[in-house]
């Protein structure tokens, strides 16, 4: 039984990388009809680095400056980088 034809609204929320419509559409090749996939492009520098270094320091910790240069070098300001790279540095902290 498919949702479509129950006519139940169902919404998917997923957050990925810009192929991700391009995967979609590849795996079903209605996709791009069937959902819509706005576009969350790259942070400008400043907001990149403000989404790095302010969750930190609320908590007290503050980024060496090298490291969040070479973060913003290395994440191009795309979101789920920034958080991933913030997330693995926390953890990696966490168990010194």
């Amino acid at each position: 039984m498919a949702l479509d034809q129950e006519d139940v609204t169902t919404t998917f929320v997923g957050g990925g990388l810009p192929l991700l419509p391009v995967l979609t559409t590849d795996a079903k090749s209605y996709a791009e009809r069937m959902f819509i996939f706005p576009k969350i492009g790259a942070l400008t520098l400043a907001a990149a680095r403000s989404a790095l270094v302010l969750p930190a320091e609320r908590q007290g910790v503050h980024w060496n400056e090298d490291a969040v240069q070479r973060v913003l070098e290395l994440t191009e300001g795309y979101p789920f980088f920034l958080q991933e790279y913030g997330r693995r540095v926390w953890s990696q902290d966490e168990q010194l």
